[in-house]
């Protein structure tokens, strides 16, 4: 059994220091965690950014059970450090399927059971789906799973050991380790996640691949369709689905929707006949392992409110953090960065977590 409470260890025993800052815009989607257990008696810290979008349900939900997925997985497992981007992989994935499919398995077999085959039947089968869900909707708990379904959310999850950083990417929060570099007399900045979208190549190709019969080119504009920017994401069931009567008839529900606004149903009808070949939308992260140096500085874990302000760059970011950890005055590095950013005018939710891998740090100039 792997205890979690922080309070267990000791200030020596920690992996790392970590720093967090958000700054909500009014209806806030990003969500963020951070634990520090003992695996094996030695200390082991997970941090994850999860950045949500169409409503904070999605978001809010993997910040509780993905966590605690992967410490099911890892408490399952004889677990050595070379198995954990497996087990990452496996629970992004697990906790994705329990969002969809549950959806799904709830949802199709009532509007699948409704098929009248009389006088007018298009329009007393359309009666009959809506009266259906709108009866099984009042219940909170199915409710909340179509909510969580319907919307959707990116993840950024790091797994620090004494030995190795392992970051489970899906869409595009990010990732960037500041490594001393002596020769330069600099820090090095290394890349560790990669943005999952449609501008970058290998995802365009990966998607184009799995979908070679399809009769048009699921991107427009660099996104799916035309609307969706992400390639991997948890919930956003409508790229999902093998039916758009969810779409239509649960997603398109005024239970889920806001008032005076377009329904979902009303926004994505015109993309139903695209949806050829689906799911779209892929729940498996793509894992980077890095083995930790002395020479490893800090390592930047921020929502995609950060990297989308135009000409953000991942220097940038790692230059602001070096300015708040040389400067003594400073306490907490991770909201000198955040106030740095708003300057920028961010146009989204902003988290930003600062993980620092020794407490005086080895900056450049010393």
């Amino acid at each position: 059994m792997l205890p979690t409470s922080q309070g267990n260890l000791n200030d020596k025993d920690q992996v790392v220091l970590v720093y967090s800052s958000s700054r909500p815009n009014e209806k806030n989607e990003d969500r963020q965690y951070d634990d520090t257990f003992l695996l094996n008696g030695a200390p082991v810290r997970v941090l994850g950014v999860y950045d949500g979008h169409g409503g904070p349900w999605t978001s809010e939900y993997i910040s509780r059970a993905l966590p605690a997925t992967i410490q099911q997985h890892i408490e399952n497992a004889a677990t050595v450090s070379s198995w954990i981007p497996n087990i990452l992989v496996s629970s992004f994935e697990q906790v994705d399927r329990g969002i969809v499919e549950l959806a799904e398995a709830i949802v199709a077999p009532v509007l699948s059971s409704i098929r009248y085959n009389l006088p007018f039947a298009r329009q007393r089968n359309d009666v009959a789906k809506k009266a259906a869900v709108e009866q099984m909707l009042q219940y909170q708990t199915r409710l909340e799973l179509a909510l969580r379904a319907k919307s959707g959310s990116t993840a950024l999850v790091a797994y620090i050991d004494q030995t190795d950083i392992h970051v489970a990417n899906l869409g595009d929060c990010r990732a960037v380790l500041a490594r001393r570099d002596a020769r330069a007399q600099d820090v090095k900045v290394i890349p560790l996640s990669i943005d999952q979208d449609g501008h970058n190549p290998v995802e365009y190709t990966r998607v184009r691949q799995e979908h070679p019969n399809d009769t048009m080119d699921p991107f427009i504009g660099g996104r799916l369709f035309g609307m969706m920017p992400l390639t991997r994401s948890f919930g956003d069931s409508f790229y999902k689905n093998q039916s758009t009567d969810i779409a239509q008839y649960v997603f398109g529900n005024a239970r889920l929707n806001k008032k005076g606004h377009l329904s979902y149903h009303e926004t994505m009808s015109p993309y139903y006949h695209l949806l050829e070949t689906p799911p779209y939308l892929t729940a498996t992260p793509e894992v980077i392992s890095h083995r930790r140096s002395p020479d490893d500085v800090f390592m930047i874990m921020a929502s995609d409110g950060v990297w989308a302000i135009k000409g953000m760059t991942n220097e940038w970011i790692v230059a602001k953090t070096l300015e708040a950890l040389s400067n003594s005055s400073v306490e907490d590095p991770s909201h000198y960065v955040m106030e740095e950013v708003k300057t920028r005018k961010p146009g989204d939710d902003v988290t930003i977590k600062v993980v620092v891998f020794h407490q005086k740090v080895p900056l450049p100039s010393e």
